[in-house]
């Protein structure tokens, strides 16, 4: 979910309209699209949360694009400020770089 929100998924709006014609222009990632991931269980007791449960997936969505960009950052030298960091949006960066150094 949350690699999905920083590298491919994009809602358009404007005025509260919903821009994207169909759900076919919202792009998810699939399972062959993720890297593998390794989880570990860290046994605590949260004693707000029912027979002591805490979450552990969507407070983790937060930080995620962030890492991503920062990622591309420290790899090609580019900042990006907008989700998702699609392909496009590393190329048009990388020329606007290039462009700036030239001058």
């Amino acid at each position: 979910m949350a690699a999905g929100y920083g590298l491919t998924e994009e809602l358009l709006s404007e005025d509260g309209l919903v821009l994207n014609a169909s759900l076919a222009y919202y792009k998810v990632l699939r399972y062959r699209d993720m890297p593998h991931i390794e989880t570990l269980e860290v046994h605590t007791y949260e004693p707000e949360g029912p027979f002591g449960a805490k979450e552990a997936g969507e407070g983790l969505t937060t930080p995620t694009a962030g890492a991503i960009a920062n990622a591309v950052y420290h790899a090609v030298g580019v900042e990006i400020n907008s989700n998702p960091l699609t392909a496009e949006r590393v190329l048009k960066a990388l020329k606007a770089l290039k462009k700036n150094k030239a001058t």
